[in-house]
């Protein structure tokens, strides 16, 4: 009869992987600690001064860079670097995830807008002003020509104010909530970037020129931030890079904020459009289902964590893998 002999190095090397995971998610759950710790500082300051003052400007855009400085901070006091941030715009995967980043809001907002406009749920307005610039034509001419100009110049200035958002969740919490191993690491993404949001909605400076009901807009937002997150995340983790995040950011913000608003108006248009409204929910939804997948766009892949390890990854070194969904 055949023994088989028995390395003596496996239990070790098992050992030394189990004692690595653990360091690996005890490391990253007191770097979330940090993180929030800071979030709340940064973000509490400027909110608060928007809320007693009922002014939106500057404090709002001074809490937009509140996630990315509070990430900044930790790293410096945790030592952590900055490597995996990962500001790579190779391969060509991770331009292809900017593109779709770049054009999938804009054709979301544009798709809900025009449907509204169209069934006459929502009147177009005239809009004569995008970015202090007069625009010529009718009213419809006009919008489209405010989504163009948006879509180039705002979404390249909403680039700064995004990245302050961006590096902290996406570039960072995610990542961490990852190697942490906490269950369903996207979805909690999603429901802290919507909690963060609620004070200044609650507090009646952030879409409380839409009229119509606070909690009501509040829960529809709160819908509107998962759906939108579920797409940010599959773009930062299947790419590797936080820019397809950023550009995803930056052009919801500017066409919807700057260009479709401004020319809408009735009486319910803060139930059916904007941020929160139903029919941009619906429309959103319908574009998540056919993006996560269609095989052209990279988002259908739902990533491994050990696909990210190393320079610039979110892997642990222990080998460990698995699903942040």
């Amino acid at each position: 009869m055949h023994v088989q002999a028995l390395d003596p190095a496996e239990p070790a090397e098992a050992g030394e992987s189990a004692q690595s995971g653990e360091k690996r998610r005890r490391a990253a759950r007191g770097a979330l600690r940090t993180f929030f710790v800071w979030l709340v500082v940064l973000t509490g300051i400027p909110h608060a001064f928007a809320i007693t003052t009922g002014q939106q400007m500057p404090w709002l855009m001074l809490g937009m860079f509140a996630p990315g400085a509070a990430s900044i901070v930790t790293r410096l006091v945790r030592r952590e670097g900055f490597k995996d941030i990962t500001w790579r715009l190779r391969p060509a995967s991770v331009r292809r995830a900017i593109a779709v980043g770049a054009v999938y809001p804009a054709a979301i907002a544009v798709v809900t807008y025009v449907i509204g406009w169209s069934t006459h749920l929502v009147r177009l307005v005239e809009s004569p002003a995008v970015l202090g610039i007069e625009l010529p034509g009718p009213p419809a001419l006009q919008v489209t020509l405010a989504v163009l100009l948006v879509w180039l110049l705002g979404g390249l200035y909403g680039v700064l104010s995004s990245l302050g958002e961006e590096l902290g969740w996406r570039g960072y919490m995610l990542t961490r909530l990852v190697q942490a191993e906490v269950p369903r690491p996207v979805l909690v993404t999603g429901l802290i970037w919507a909690l963060w949001h609620m004070p200044i909605i609650l507090g009646g400076v952030y879409l409380n020129g839409t009229g119509g009901s606070t909690p009501v807009i509040a829960l529809l937002f709160l819908l509107s931030i998962l759906l939108q997150n579920e797409v940010i995340c599959r773009l930062r983790l299947t790419s590797g890079s936080v820019w397809p995040a950023v550009a995803y950011h930056a052009v919801w913000n500017a066409v919807i904020q700057a260009a479709l608003d401004p020319a809408t108006t009735g009486a319910h248009a803060w139930f059916l459009v904007g941020e929160q409204g139903v029919v941009l929910l619906a429309v959103n939804l319908t574009g998540v289902w056919l993006l996560t997948r269609s095989r052209s766009t990279g988002l259908s892949a739902r990533p491994r964590t050990d696909r990210f390890g190393g320079r610039g990854g979110i892997g642990g070194p222990d080998g460990t893998s698995g699903t942040p969904w």
